[in-house]
């Protein structure tokens, strides 16, 4: 007797490099220096971030990446709205426990300062392993200036930066649109 294994079921992802970075990395830098970075709380994680105070950003930041946003959205075969943007940053033994974006919807991670030695997002796959009952998790290889989108339920975290530089990153979440419904 044969066996046939097939994936029941699969987490999709994507990856790619911003057009024009350098150029891009300068106008987020500007359009984000209104909007502070806050301490998190240090027992909880080393970061410092403005993601409640973004509001007015959205649209400087849709412009900014309208050829990535564009990307999305054909990617995925949708339209899409970005519904929240912020930056975070990482000192030396900076880091971000593990955490999720919501149910519904996509979230991107835009590797805006990479040093050599920061570690990029690792995400958790939402099942354990079936044999060990370990949890699984995955974490791409990323260079500055490169997007990594996921649904927004994955788990993910980082490791404590291990560079003496500051590791910087952009993200937002993202509602996609079909039917004419948010989700």
């Amino acid at each position: 007797m044969k066996i046939t294994t097939r994936t029941l079921f699969a987490i999709p992802h994507w990856q790619f490099k911003v057009k024009d970075f350098e150029i891009k990395r300068k106008a987020l830098l500007n359009a984000f220096k209104p909007f502070d970075e806050k301490q998190n709380d240090p027992e909880f994680a080393d970061f410092t971030t403005n993601r409640y105070s973004t509001a007015d950003i959205i649209n400087t930041f849709s412009k900014i990446m309208n050829d990535e946003l564009l990307i999305i959205s054909k990617t995925i075969e949708n339209d899409i709205a970005v519904k929240e943007v912020w930056s975070v940053s990482y000192k030396t033994g900076g880091y971000h426990p593990v955490h999720n974006h919501g149910s519904t919807g996509l979230s991107a991670i835009l590797y805006l300062n990479l040093p050599e030695d920061s570690p990029s997002t690792s995400f958790l796959q939402p099942w354990n392993n079936v044999l060990t009952d370990k949890s699984i998790y995955a974490t791409p290889n990323v260079v500055e200036g490169e997007i990594v989108v996921v649904p927004s339920f994955i788990q993910h975290f980082t490791q404590p930066n291990k560079s003496k530089k500051i590791k910087k990153t952009v993200s937002w979440d993202i509602d996609v649109i079909t039917n004419n419904e948010i989700f």
